[in-house]
């Protein structure tokens, strides 16, 4: 952290780019996420924004879909930022083995990529 800001550094301790953001969060699977104006997004590991930093929160990709936060609400976007899952739920989990777990309310219950409810046959 320099000036309350953080970057992200290599092995030999120098700055991997200039861009001084409020908050940082490992690299995963070639995105980081960051905090910048008090808002979430996601660079690549050349500091290019792959997600404008715009959501209140945002979780860590996982089966190529991130769960995002915007005005209390989470829906989830994919790798090139689009909103895949409209923001409904009052709750969100990362993707596994195809579906995650969301609540609205007091109920809570998965949903496949296409967000759909899944229910057991």
């Amino acid at each position: 952290m320099i000036n309350d800001r953080e970057y992200y550094i290599n092995k030999d301790g120098k700055k991997l780019f200039d861009l001084p953001f409020e908050r940082v969060k490992s690299f995963k699977d070639g995105v980081g996420r960051v905090k910048l104006s008090g808002k979430w997004g996601c660079i690549n590991r050349e500091g290019q924004f792959l997600i404008a930093p715009q959501w209140d929160e945002i979780g860590e990709f996982n089966e190529e879909y991130v769960a995002v936060k915007k005005d209390k609400k989470w829906g989830y976007l994919n790798r090139k930022g689009e909103l895949v899952i409209p923001l409904l739920y009052d709750d969100a989990n990362d993707f596994k083995n195809g579906l995650a777990k969301v609540s609205l309310g007091e109920i809570s219950f998965y949903i496949g990529k296409q967000g759909k409810a899944w229910r057991e046959p």
